[in-house]
């Protein structure tokens, strides 16, 4: 992940062909955000990732949409995008029965990035 993110967001993009750019088919994001700590750019890559027309909408290993994944690491840089981007208050994890939407998520988290996405949707 130390690759400039333009080169990043176009060697995915050319790996990723028909299958659709805009599903993060290789989990780009979520790769970001574990690296964000330890690389100096994953957060430069997250942002041109989204840029670059990948969904904030998706959902990570684990049923966990992208968003509720951040919001519980408490990543509040990550949330910004995520939010500026378009995520979605409705969408749900993939956990059947017990699955949450963005929203619930973000007001059972109790933390800063949960906090910031309870604002975000309110006043939208």
């Amino acid at each position: 992940m130390n690759a400039p993110p333009e080169v990043v967001v176009e060697a995915a993009k050319l790996c990723a062909g028909q299958k659709g750019f805009e599903s993060d088919p290789f989990g780009l994001l979520a790769l970001c955000v574990s690296l964000t700590n330890t690389s100096s750019n994953a957060l430069a890559t997250f942002k041109a990732l989204l840029a670059a027309g990948v969904s904030p909408n998706i959902i990570v290993c684990g049923g966990e949409t992208l968003l509720q994944h951040v919001i519980t690491l408490n990543r509040v840089r990550e949330v910004r995008e995520l939010l500026a981007h378009g995520a979605r208050p409705e969408q749900k994890n993939v956990f059947g029965y017990e699955s949450t939407s963005n929203l619930e998520g973000a007001i059972a988290a109790e933390n800063e990035a949960g906090e910031l996405a309870v604002s975000w949707f309110q006043t939208r």
